[in-house]
C-alpha cells in the first residue's frame, strides 16, 4: 500500500488582502498545490461526478501576455538565468515595491507562481521557479522555512 504524501502544503489559509486594510481570510492552491491537482485530476473528476471549468482562455491569454511584457522576463529569455537583476526589478514586476513587507511580495509572488501553473507555461514556471531562487530572502513561496533545495 502505497503511504500518501503530506497535503498539507497544498492549500493556504489566510490568502487575504492584510496590505490593503482588509480583514477577510481565503483559501488558494500554492503551485504544488496545482501541481497535485493536476496529477489527480482523473481521480478527482470520477469521484466528484463531475469535470474542471478550468482557468478560461481569455484569462491565461491575458496572463501570459501580461507576463511576457515584463522587463525581467523578458531579460531572462535573451540570457537564460537572472544573474545581474536586482530586487526593484522583481518587485515591479509583482506591482509592488522593494520596502513592501516581505509577506506582502511573498504572497504577490506564490500568486503569480499558481497562476503560471493553471496557465501550464512550462517557460513562465521556469522563469519563477528561477526568480524563487534568485529571490529567496522575500519570494519564499513554500512558506517561512524559505525554498526547498
Amino acid at each position: 500500500m502505497q503511504r500518501k504524501k503530506n497535503t498539507a502544503i497544498l492549500p493556504r489559509g489566510g490568502q487575504d488582502v492584510h496590505a490593503k486594510g482588509k480583514e477577510t481570510d481565503g483559501w488558494a492552491l500554492t503551485p504544488e498545490g496545482v501541481t497535485w491537482i493536476r496529477e489527480n485530476e482523473k481521480r478527482i473528476t470520477s469521484t466528484l461526478g463531475t469535470t474542471r471549468a478550468g482557468m478560461p482562455f481569455v484569462d491565461a491569454l491575458r496572463s501570459k501576455v501580461r507576463m511576457h511584457e515584463q522587463p525581467l522576463f523578458r531579460r531572462f529569455l535573451e540570457k537564460e538565468k537572472l544573474e545581474g537583476q536586482n530586487l526593484y526589478n522583481f518587485t515591479d514586476m509583482l506591482n509592488t515595491s522593494p520596502g513592501a513587507p516581505k509577506e506582502e511580495i511573498a504572497l504577490r509572488f506564490r500568486r503569480l507562481h499558481s497562476t503560471a501553473q493553471l496557465v501550464a507555461d512550462q517557460q513562465i514556471i521556469s522563469f519563477l521557479d528561477a526568480c524563487a531562487q534568485a529571490f529567496s530572502t522575500v519570494a519564499y513561496f513554500y512558506g517561512n522555512e524559505g525554498p526547498k533545495a
